[in-house]
């Protein structure tokens, strides 16, 4: 379980923000949305979902640095 601006980032069988499905949120599950954020590459619908850390519909750079703040926090 994580926490941002108090806001509870985790979920029964998914954890928000493990972009790659390694069960842990890493810096490398920022990068990934990151990437995406810039256009370098696109991410498939599960991982989209868990990579809209504000579940606006899209992910973006505040995405990411969502996710690098909840790795910091985990490490």
């Amino acid at each position: 379980c994580a926490y941002v601006d108090n806001i509870d980032y985790s979920g029964d069988d998914i954890i928000i923000g493990d972009v790659d499905g390694d069960g842990l949120v890493t810096m490398a599950d920022a990068v990934i949305a990151a990437r995406h954020a810039m256009g370098i590459i696109t991410l498939s619908d599960e991982m989209f979902a868990i990579a809209d850390m504000d579940k606006d519909g899209f992910v973006t750079m505040i995405d990411a640095v969502l996710i690098m703040r909840i790795a910091a926090i985990q490490e």
